[in-house]
């Protein structure tokens, strides 16, 4: 009985503890090293080591070692400066995010040219001695080079991620439809979680791979580093299987710059074989010939000939913007922001009920140094996809999914805001706390190429969809489909980071989120009434706000020749 009163007050200390602290996905790197003398290979004591535009810095130990924590993706300059020595700039230092980068750096007695600065460019190392988990790290320089617009396109060109062109199926359970999908480790594209920003942008268990796009499709001109890791997760990340995708977008700097891109994409045939409407080739249209050679008006109608268009004349737009910079020029404050904006019009492959798959998305960035320790930020993102989907079920190799009027409209609205605030208690111990919000809905109808009145010559199971003939080879079993779909959350997140030592850097968290679930789905079969109440019900048809927590206690304990993350994390969920 004493050992279990004992065992349950040990755990309620640790809970209470972590509860003081502060999940989320990790948004910072470490910089450290050794500083010694150049020729007597000593370690130097009291030398000030800065990272150059940054509030950031240290002093060396005893044994000459210094480290820097909460230090943002980037490329950084770091300085040493220690009187009686030269003052040395070490160039093209990067920090990445939960990595350690090692500057180790060797400074002279001062010269007699005074003035002089010694200037050393820092090396990428081979290897990243403390990855202990497979990752991937894509920085800012990378980033510029890729030849793909967005993060989600930025993945699928990643080690280890595989693209599926086969358009997924299925309905709100499966993957989706009419998408390529993306797998990583083998696993589908709905076990990858995403984080931009620290804030968790998924929805609790929306599992369509064409609705899921809004919230990747991040321009890449906004991205400072992509982090992936497929393996060996540590204790901060919750619900993670097959993959985390780790997103930290930019912040403007000390002067004005943006950016303008236009791509055109010329119009075209983006399929093997022939074109699908060609009418000397394809056997829907020889089948309906006259012998004088037109077509037979009692087959080509008015309402077929609108579910026909010429997708090969139909070219892509794509435009990105950016700006950033100082928040208030001519002003003491230190205030920055950055927007990004994007517009995209994409042709599609086959025909679709709609011309283009169409996105457009704003993300914005705004940061205020409140003191040298202090820094709060604020973050918010709006993404619309409209696009159209191919059919929901039925058989799917039927010539009749290249009507129209055969697929749904389906439009994915994305916002998320997230407020932060970080705070350097010394230079050991720095806290983070951020309030994010995060919704995601999803709206699916019938486009205005659908026949929605009644069928005139529907078969005994009432699927017959286009009137009229039941020769009809464009057409096949099918239903329709209107769904509006919302879910999100409401999470307050936190951390904090102590470096006890040399070898051990501790981090302890919480996380909790009130989950928003609702859908509204209905189902018809084409040929029964439009009265909506003879549709059919699918979906939940309610609202539930499941909750969710979790706390977790790490340790990365870096050595000489080895390192460890040692972890331990609890997970809560309230249906």
């Amino acid at each position: 009985m004493t050992s279990t009163v004992m065992r349950a007050s040990v755990l309620l200390a640790l809970a209470i503890a972590l509860c003081a602290l502060s999940l989320y996905a990790g948004e910072f790197g470490k910089v450290s090293g050794t500083i010694i003398d150049r020729k007597t290979r000593e370690p130097l004591q009291g030398a000030n080591v800065v990272l150059t535009g940054t509030s950031l810095g240290a002093a060396t130990d005893a044994n000459g070692e210094y480290f820097i924590l909460r230090v943002s993706p980037g490329t950084y300059t770091l300085r040493v400066r220690l009187l009686g020595y030269d003052e040395v700039a070490v160039k093209n230092v990067r920090a990445s995010i939960d990595q350690t980068t090692r500057i180790n750096v060797e400074i002279a007695e001062e010269s007699l040219t005074l003035g002089e600065e010694i200037v050393i460019t820092a090396e990428r190392p081979p290897v990243q001695r403390d990855a202990t988990s497979s990752t991937q790290v894509v920085d800012a320089a990378q980033i510029a080079m890729l030849p793909v617009g967005d993060a989600r396109q930025g993945l699928l060109i990643q080690t280890g991620v595989f693209l599926d062109p086969v358009p997924a199926m299925g309905g709100l359970g499966g993957s989706g439809r009419g998408e390529p999908r993306y797998a990583v480790r083998g696993g589908t594209q709905q076990e990858v979680k995403w984080y931009v920003d620290g804030v968790r942008t998924a929805a609790l268990i929306e599992g369509r791979a064409d609705r899921g796009g809004s919230f990747t499709n991040i321009n890449l001109n906004a991205v400072q580093e992509i982090q992936l890791l497929t393996g060996g997760f540590s204790a901060e990340f919750g619900e993670a299987q097959s993959g985390v995708v780790n997103v930290v977008t930019k912040e403007g700097g000390p002067s004005l710059s943006g950016s303008v891109e236009y791509i055109y994409g010329l119009p075209g045939q983006h399929h093997f074989g022939n074109y699908l409407y060609d009418q000397n080739t394809e056997k829907e249209f020889l089948d309906h010939r006259r012998p004088d050679g037109s077509l037979d008006p009692a087959w080509w109608t008015p309402y077929r000939q609108k579910q026909i268009y010429d997708y090969t004349k139909i070219p892509d737009h794509t435009v990105y913007l950016s700006l950033g910079g100082p928040l208030f020029q001519g002003t003491e404050s230190k205030g920055s922001f950055f927007i990004s904006s994007g517009l995209r019009r994409e042709a599609y492959i086959f025909p679709h009920p709609r011309d283009t798959r169409n996105m457009e998305n704003v993300l914005g960035n705004f940061a205020f140094q409140l003191k040298p320790e202090m820094r709060l930020r604020f973050t918010g993102l709006y993404s619309h996809e409209a696009h159209s989907t191919l059919q929901e079920n039925g058989d799917f190799v039927q010539q009749s999914k290249y009507y129209r009027g055969w697929g749904s409209l389906l439009d994915t609205y994305t916002w998320s805001g997230s407020a932060q605030l970080t705070h350097t208690l010394s230079s050991s111990m720095f806290y983070d706390l951020k309030l994010s919000v995060f919704q995601f809905d999803s709206k699916e109808r019938p486009s205005e190429y659908t026949e929605l009145g009644e069928s005139k010559n529907p078969d005994i199971f009432g699927f017959q969809r286009y009137d009229g003939y039941q020769s009809e080879p464009f057409d096949a079993w099918s239903y329709i489909q209107k769904n509006h779909t919302t879910t999100g959350d409401i999470s307050l997140t936190g951390s904090v980071s102590l470096q006890i030592d040399k070898a051990n850097l501790l981090k302890a968290g919480f996380e909790g989120r009130r989950i928003t679930l609702a859908e509204h789905a209905l189902t018809r079969f084409p040929s029964f009434s439009m009265d909506p109440r003879l549709w059919l019900n699918r979906g939940l048809h309610e609202t539930y706000h499941p909750l969710q927590g979790s706390l977790f206690l790490l340790d990365k304990m870096e050595f000489e020749s080895m390192v460890l993350n040692i972890g331990v994390r609890y997970d809560y969920f309230d249906p």
